[in-house]
């Protein structure tokens, strides 16, 4: 039987979409074209079934139309048509969860562009608000005027530095941040380094995409949620090959979950009064790798053991190694999403005397194996 040909054309290239349209493609022996260019560099390209972004709306219909060819839309629902988006306001909401995990009582989110701030954007805020709401958290959200819009590139990193200055300078501290995409968190750190702002300890940073040319590489790395790129691709490819298969789509637009955090140094603190404890958490975040006992960490901050048993519990209703639990806990589950090491690979990082003590640790903590939490994530 002759292999299918299929297009993916999107306005901006994200290589994790590929990767999830590509598994699927291998599992159907399909013939994968992809490219940055837009779609009329493949006009005379024949093709079985596209998967488009939704800007290309109107020329991806006349196309698959003269083609005879099914499509998917990705992003944003298109009325009408088969779609696969992400869930914006599920993004949202698991960042007001983690603001209020983290003991926050202000977070703000900032939309530094002096544009029209698009659905996506909008739904994130939405999903966040709902969230910190329900836990009585005070919520802002502040955007640039459409009026400060620079036309040069210096001018306009210029405008995005002063644009957080301007509201980080008499902000109450500690403030949780929520940003609306990775990009903007250079322009965040560069005008909390020109106020004297300490990030996280004054401004702890969460973002959305979790790009990895961005986070790690940020000048204080980037804590951001995954909001499910390679799924997006995966089930964008499982929905084309239902409509080639002359198949009953279940559901026209699929709503992809975000997968998780990839919490960094940007967010690696619990908003408390009590500096014994904010220093306390900070050292296990420094030292999580080596899994940190009681007595190193109240050595290292100069702390008697039972102060610092007491100040936890009073500040986060949990004892020092129940957090030191908790954090491993949530770097695995991390490794476990973000990279492809093994077990046996995880528990030699994380200090572990072997695959199977890792094993007993996670099925603990969270009821699941590592095996099957790998899975649920990943399709």
């Amino acid at each position: 039987m002759k292999s299918k040909s299929v297009l993916l054309s999107l306005d901006w290239y994200e290589s994790r979409i590929h990767n999830g349209l590509l598994r699927y493609a291998q599992k159907k022996g399909w013939v994968l074209h992809a490219d940055t260019h837009g779609l009329g560099f493949f006009q005379n390209l024949s093709v079985n079934g596209l998967i488009l972004s939704a800007s290309s709306l109107a020329k991806g219909k006349k196309m698959a139309e003269e083609l005879g060819a099914p499509f998917v839309f990705l992003f944003d629902v298109c009325e009408g048509s088969p779609s696969v988006c992400l869930d914006n306001i599920a993004i949202g909401r698991m960042a007001g969860k983690f603001f209020i995990e983290r003991n926050f009582k202000r977070v703000t989110a900032f939309f530094p562009h002096p544009y029209f701030l698009k659905k996506t954007f909008r739904d994130r805020i939405k999903g966040c608000e709902e969230a910190l709401f329900a836990s009585g958290v005070l919520f802002d959200f502040y955007q640039r005027d459409r009026s400060l819009m620079s036309q040069s590139e210096s001018k306009e990193n210029n405008a995005k530095i002063n644009f957080y200055k301007d509201y980080l300078k008499n902000a109450p501290k500690p403030l949780g941040v929520f940003l609306m995409q990775d990009s903007d968190a250079v322009f965040l750190q560069l005008a909390c380094n020109d106020l004297g702002i300490s990030i996280p300890e004054e401004v702890a940073i969460l973002s959305v995409n979790n790009e990895p040319m961005i986070c790690p590489y940020t000048p204080v790395p980037l804590s951001s949620i995954d909001p499910g790129w390679e799924n997006v691709g995966f089930y964008a490819g499982a929905m084309l090959n239902s409509l080639l298969e002359g198949e009953d789509l279940e559901e026209l637009v699929k709503y992809i979950p975000p997968i998780g955090i990839e919490e960094r140094l940007s967010s690696s603190i619990i908003a408390v009064e009590d500096r014994r404890v904010a220093d306390a958490v900070s050292y296990i975040w420094q030292k999580l790798d080596n899994d940190p006992s009681v007595d190193d960490i109240c050595r290292a901050i100069r702390v008697p053991r039972r102060s610092l048993t007491a100040a936890f519990k009073k500040h986060l209703g949990r004892g020092v190694k129940e957090e030191v639990q908790l954090q491993r806990i949530k770097r695995i589950q991390s490794l476990l999403l973000e990279t492809k090491l093994t077990t046996v690979e995880i528990a030699y990082k994380l200090n572990f005397r072997s695959e199977f003590y890792l094993y007993k640790f996670f099925k603990k903590h969270t009821g699941m194996t590592t095996k099957a939490y790998r899975k649920q994530i990943k399709p």
